[in-house]
């Protein structure tokens, strides 16, 4: 839903009894020049752990550079978005907890961000 290319690794939804977590793990990547959509989890909140590229992360009013290694903490109900800002693509993985579901995202107006 916000634009980045996303791969779902793994969700205790899809077979609990063989992946007993309190999380979901996704990959992801955002090409040269791209942005997500700003968005929110509701009820979820979230961990970005850069994988390789560089970029920005934009969590509520604060913004930050990230790069390969940065952990970024986003809590449940904060806008959000991520750029990138290099000439390769900008990859990381996901980890949502609880597990994400499609009805705890929401996309935002860049409007509404103000």
């Amino acid at each position: 839903m916000d634009g980045s290319h996303l791969c779902e690794l793994l969700h205790p939804h899809r077979d609990p009894a063989q992946v007993p977590l309190g999380y979901s793990i996704s990959h992801a990547f955002i090409g040269p020049g791209d942005r997500t959509r700003p968005h929110r989890l509701k009820n979820s909140s979230e961990v970005y752990y850069i994988l390789s590229g560089t970029g920005r992360i934009h969590v509520g009013d604060d913004e930050s550079a990230v790069s390969s290694g940065n952990l970024v903490y986003v809590p449940a109900g904060e806008v959000q978005s991520v750029e990138n800002c290099g000439d390769d693509d900008l990859t990381f993985l996901v980890m949502v907890e609880p597990p994400w579901t499609a009805d705890d995202e929401e996309c935002i107006a860049e409007r509404e961000r103000s």
